[in-house]
Formats: C-alpha cells, structure tokens, sequence
C-alpha cells in the first residue's frame, strides 16, 4: 500500500487534528465539518452545504464513529498519486475524491508541489474569510491561472471564450442574480454571450476588456439580452466583424427586456448595428456615456414589433462617429413614447443623424449632429416632440426636419448652420406639410444654402429666431394661419442675389400675422424684405423693419387681397417702400408706415381699393344744396374752389377724389381742373397743374368720382403744404354740383 507523509517524513510535521468520522473513511480523504451532528464525511462537490472542505483523512482506513487524524495544513505524499506540478486540486463530484477537473462548484483544497506531494491547505486559494469564492454573488473571469482555483473564477485562453463568460453568467444567476467581472483582455466570441436571468451585470475593466466578435456567424450576436429584466452591460469594448456583410450586432435586446442599462461601452466595427432593441414591449432602458465608432448599420437602433411600444428609453451622452447608417434611429412601431434622446455627439454618419418614427411626447436635447450624410435631425409622425438645444451643422440634409402629421412640438433654441451642403434644395429647419401647431422659437439658422427656415404646415408658429446668409429666402411660410413675429433675418438670398426675400410667403400662406421682424438685405442680396407670392391673402404685416433690400420693403405680387400692412418701417430700399404689383390685389390697407429713402418711391399702388389715410376737404359754397348735400353748383364758365393743405407726416399722395353731382346727363361733360399750391414761405402759386382736355360721361343726380391725381393734379405736393383745387364748367348744359374732395396718402 502506497505510504502517506506529513512534512519532509511519512510522520513528519504538520498541523493536524482529531476528529471523528461519520461513516467509513481511506487515507487522503477530502472531508468536511458537519454542522448538524459535529462529525466529519466525506465531501461531495455537488453539494453547496458539504463546502467548503477543511480537512484530509490521515488514517488508513476508519470506520463510523472512530477518531481520526485530519490533516488541516501542510506537504502531504502518496507515491501512487500523479498530479500535474502547480495546479489545483479540488474536491470532485465523487464523495471523498480528489482531483485536478474543476467542477462547477470548484473548491481548491491543496496544489499540486509535485506530481506525489501536494500542499495542503484548504483556505489557501480563497479570500480571508475561507469561503472559496472573490466574493458573494460575484464572479470573475479572466487570463490569470493563478486565480482558477477561485469558485468563482472562470480562466480563458483566447477561444471561445463565451463559453467561460457565460458558465459566469449562469454561476452568478444560480445565486439570485449578480455581476460578472471581466478583466482587461481581448476575448474571443465563438458564440453569443447570452444572459440566462435577471438582476444581472456584465462589467469589463474600461476599453482594454475587449469583446471580439469577428468569428461569430449572421445572425450571431455579441451580446443578447432577451426576456431579461435589470440586465447591465457597462465598462468594455465590443466588435463585430466590421465589413464583413453580415448581421452580427454588437449588442442585441428584445421581448421585454426592461429596465437594462448600457454604460460605458465602446462599439467598434460592428458588422451591423452597435446596439439593435426590437419585438414586444420593452420599458425603462438606459444607454449612456458609451462610445460607438465605425459601426456598419446604425449605431443605436429601435424597432418593435408591430403593436408593440418602446417607452421611456433614455440614450444620453453618448459618442456617434462614422456610422453606416443613422446615429440613433428609431423606427415606427405602435409607440416610441416619452423616450429621450440628450447630449449625444453624432458626427458622420451616413444617413440621418437622429431619426424617430412614432416619438410622441419624446425629448431631443442638447445633441450635436455634424457632418451627417442627411438630415441632422428627423422627426416623422411624431407629436408633442421637444427638439432643444441641438447643434445640427454641416449636414447634406435640412438640419432639422419635421415631416408626416408631426404636430404640436417645439423646435427651441437649435443651432442649425451650413446645412444643405452642396446645393440649395434643404434647410436649416423645415416643417413639411400636415405638420401643424408646431412652434420654432429662438433658434440660430447662419449659412444654411436652401432656406434658413422653411415651414409649409398650417397653423405653425416661427418667432424669435436669428436667420442670416440663407441661400434661399430667410425664412418662407406656405402654410396658412401661422405667426412669423421678431425673428432678425439679415443678408439672405446668398446663392443668387435679388432673387430670394427675407419673408417669403407663398400662394397658400393665407391668414399669416407677420409682425415685428428686422429683415435687412445689407444692399446686396435680399430682393424683398418681406414678398407674397401670387394667392396669399388676409395677411397682416405689423411694425416690421425691412431696410436695404435690393427689391421693396414689402411687395405684394398678384391676387393678394384684403392684406394690411400697418406700422412698418420701409428703409432705404432699392425699389419701394411698400409694392403692390398687380390689380389683382384688392382691398389691401395700408397705413401708419415710416417711409425713408427709399429710392424709387414710398408706394406703388397698382392694386385695386387700396385703403390708404384719407383726408376730406369740402367746397367754398354759397348754401347751395342738391335734396340735403350741401356743395357749389355751378353752369357754363363758373368755378367751384377747394381748400387743400397736405397733413404733416404725409409721404406720398396716393390718389385725390372730387366728387360731384351732374346736373344733366352728358356723354362728354366738359369739366376743367387746376391747382396751385405752396409751402409756409413760399409763393402760394408756387406749384400749379392745369387740365382742360379730360370729359366725362355722367348721368343727371348720380355721384360721380373725377380722378385729379390721375389728371395730374398736385402733382408736387408735399406735407404741410397749402392750396386749392378748382372745377370750372366748360360747355353750355354741362352743369354739376362740386361737394367735396377726399386726399388718399401714405
């Protein structure tokens, strides 16, 4: 029979111990303490509660009830063992048995000193307290051998090590749910890494603990997370084989997985999307401060399945670079709802650099989105949406985009410049059509070569916004019944100049309220300050300055009626103050405006009912009257005066009216005008305009209107200026009654 030694000799030294023993025992017998009775049995590495180990048997052979030598601590030899020199040894899953195959619940009780002496120690490979394990519902894995004999340590050598990932996982999830802690190291995935439970975290050490997932087949995943709940992945890398023309997403999350975290993960080269959320209802996930480079699909992609909601997904703080597809793209479902998307950094990605389908009552704040290769932000379909304190800059797109019955949402206080990069077709902010009450407020629009701000919903609200050096107009409306009120719009038209506005209103801008913008056109780019296209009507422009456009201050191009333009500034431009290009244009008021230095003229005035300041002046008479209006009536050779004095603050005579009552009905009433007029100091026949070749046909007692300005009368009027105007009859028969004369003026 083989000898046993303790120390250097078979009865050499050693810290031993009686005991007791329970049942029959052999020499060199792994044992443990009972806790119901105080006797010793032999130990089985299946059973939790015989763990840990604490003894090895002495004696040759013992039976139940019998003392025995234990040995606690020390070299102990047997000439028929043949251990592998330097590895552990532990208690198998045979009762009493020793071996070097770690078990699931792995107990090291000695190492192997060579291959017929080993060191005895129990406690030797465990934490202070001599349990076994690192710690409690925690396990480890990593490349150091020297801590394979930890319970709760699983060793890899560089291939498939999803496989020791994952027992890690399944260990800490036996306990109830736990984390995994993988040490710096790159770490080969034959496999997905799957999480088998809830209450679960996979942490790595920072960028240094890399997944890679090269290896893995389409439709293999790094990391799945299904069905899980309270999952957390955080503090390492993780690639795919980027280019490899697969489906293989880093990080892969689906069916109710709820409440998971992703933190502090770097993504790099995915062979599709860094993290991709899909099928039924999921509620309550994290994703910040991760780090997702080069990826070849999206770098954050959701999509549920039909009917089925994403809610309160919160993506914060994170870094997007580079990516094959969007950003963050969220795509439609029953309901992205109260999601949240704030302080990421998105740079280069190939298409939209944040795209959300079905995001009612959703927040988008303070991300930057540079350089993508559509639009910066992208909002469809979505209602009560905040976008907020973006930068979108230098995408090929429209910086931010609303479109397909987006309504009720707030786009404040962005910064969207140089966008549309490489032509004029995009914007810096444009809400598409079917998009309604939306309110753009307070954003910075510079540079953008389309539109600065583009708004064709109805009911939309643009106020407060700084727009300047559009390629296009600063901001044009072609919706109706919207507000476009104290936004500063300065040296727009930039891709072709004199052709674009400040405000542009298109045909179907009707009912809009366009009040208290300073538009400027700096001499040499914008046409109008403010121009109405063809069909917009009941538009309201108030207290607007509109100066040095290269056009009109305000123009009205044809069949815009019933507009008013009240209280306007009209500064220095090249053209009019105040242009209504068409007689189609009826009925439009135009009142209480500042005219200055304008170089053409205050107003051109080619509309019809054009409603100016008016002015009335009545006839010298004699208490002449026709039934109860009082006038002059006057036959062939007599005259009829008009006192005249021009108001103060009067820029330009718009028309002036005489009305009269014919006394006879002629085909060619033969009635003759002239004027003379002055300024206080000057001759008071300083100015005078004479007519005696216009006839009218009129008919006996109906009102007639005799144009003067349009014969040429006043010509030369100015404020304050003083006169008179007279009729004088000029054929036998032509009798009329002069009443009164009524002064339009700007």
């Amino acid at each position: 029979m083989a000898e046993y030694l303790i120390g250097q000799r078979a009865r050499g030294s050693g810290l031993s111990m009686p005991g007791i023993v329970g049942e029959a025992v052999t020499r060199g017998a792994a044992v443990y303490l009972s806790a119901v009775d105080g006797l010793w049995y032999l130990a089985d590495a299946d059973v939790l509660a015989e763990l840990p180990v604490v003894a090895i048997t002495k004696e040759a052979e013992s039976t139940a009830g019998k003392v025995v030598q234990l040995v606690i601590i020390g070299l102990m030899g047997r000439s028929d063992w043949t251990w592998t020199r330097g590895d552990a040894i532990y208690v198998s899953g045979t009762p009493g048995v020793l071996t070097q195959t770690a078990p699931a619940n792995r107990n090291p009780v000695a190492v192997a000193i060579t291959s017929t002496m080993i060191y005895v120690n129990p406690g030797s490979a465990t934490a202070s307290s001599g349990c076994g394990i690192l710690e409690g519902s925690t396990a480890y894995v990593g490349f150091d051998s020297c801590k394979e004999p930890f319970v709760n340590y699983f060793l890899c050598d560089g291939t498939a090590d999803d496989v020791q990932i994952n027992a890690a996982l399944a260990y800490v999830n036996g306990l109830g749910g736990g984390c995994v802690y993988l040490e710096s190291g790159t770490y080969t995935l034959a496999d997905s890494i799957t999480f088998p439970g809830d209450d679960l975290k996979l942490n790595g050490c920072g960028e240094g603990t890399m997944l890679d997932g090269d290896g893995l087949a389409t439709t293999e995943h790094a990391i799945v997370i299904s069905g899980r709940d309270h999952a957390i992945v955080a503090d390492l890398s993780i690639q795919t084989q980027g280019g490899g023309g697969k489906t293989c997403h880093c990080i892969f999350i689906e069916d109710g997985s709820d409440t998971f975290e992703i933190e502090h993960v770097h993504f790099v080269d995915s062979d599709d999307n860094g993290i991709h959320i899909e099928g039924t209802d999921i509620a309550l996930g994290h994703i910040h401060h991760c780090h997702i480079n080069g990826v070849d699909g999206h770098g954050i992609y959701v999509n549920m399945d039909g009917g089925e909601t994403m809610e309160e997904l919160h993506i914060s703080d994170n870094d997007i670079t580079g990516v094959g597809g969007s950003g963050i793209y969220f795509d439609a479902s029953d309901g992205n709802d109260n999601c949240a998307i704030i302080g990421n950094k998105i740079a280069t990605s190939t298409a939209v650099g944040i795209y959300v389908d079905d995001f009612t009552g959703g927040q988008i704040m303070g991300n930057t989105c540079r350089n993508s290769g559509s639009h910066g932000i992208q909002v469809v379909g979505s209602d009560e949406v905040t976008v907020a304190d973006n930068s979108c800059n230098a995408n090929v797109g429209h910086g931010i985009f609303f479109e397909s019955n987006s309504d009720e949402g707030l786009i404040d206080g962005n910064a969207c410049n140089d966008n549309s990069v490489g032509t004029t077709t995009f914007d810096g902010i444009h809400v598409a059509t079917a998009c309604i009450n939306n309110t753009v407020i307070n954003n910075t629009c510079l540079r953008n070569l389309g539109n600065g701000i583009y708004v064709i919903g109805v009911k939309n609200q643009i106020n407060n916004n700084l727009v300047v050096e559009s390629g296009l107009h600063g901001i044009q409306v072609a919706g109706g019944d919207c507000q476009i009120n104290s936004n500063l719009i300065a040296d727009n038209s930039q891709d072709s100049a004199g052709v674009s506005h400040g405000i542009h209103m298109t045909g179907s801008g009707d009912r809009a309220i366009i009040m208290g913008n300073h538009i400027d056109g700096f001499g040499d780019s914008q046409e109008d300050g403010i121009q109405l296209s063809n069909g917009a009507t009941e538009v309201t422009m108030i207290g607007n300055l509109c100066q040095d456009g290269m056009g009109s201050g305000i123009a009205l191009e044809a069949n815009n009626d019933d507009c008013t333009i009240i209280g306007n500034y009209l500064f220095q431009n090249d053209d009019y103050g105040v242009e209504i290009t068409a007689a189609s244009c009826d009925g439009n008021r135009v009142r209480d405006n500042t005219f200055n230095r304008n170089v053409t003229a205050p107003v051109l005035n080619s509309g019809t009912g054009t409603i100016f300041h008016t002015k009335q002046y009545y006839v010298a008479r004699d208490d002449d009257n026709i039934n109860q209006t009082p006038g002059k009536s006057i036959t062939n050779g007599q005259t009829a005066y008009i006192a005249v004095h021009a108001p103060d603050g009067m820029q330009q005579m718009m028309a002036f009216n005489i009305y009269v009552i014919p006394n006879a009905t002629q085909a060619n009433a033969d009635w003759d005008l002239a004027t003379s007029y002055g300024a206080i100091g000057e001759a008071n026949n300083a100015h005078s305009e004479a007519e005696a070749a216009a006839t009218y046909n009129v008919t006996n007692l109906q009102w007639f209107e005799i144009d003067a300005w349009g014969a040429g009368m006043f010509a030369s009027m100015e404020e304050e200026d003083t006169g008179g105007i007279s009729v004088t009859v000029g054929g036998v028969g032509h009798n009329l009654t002069v009443v009164m004369a009524e002064m339009y003026y700007v």
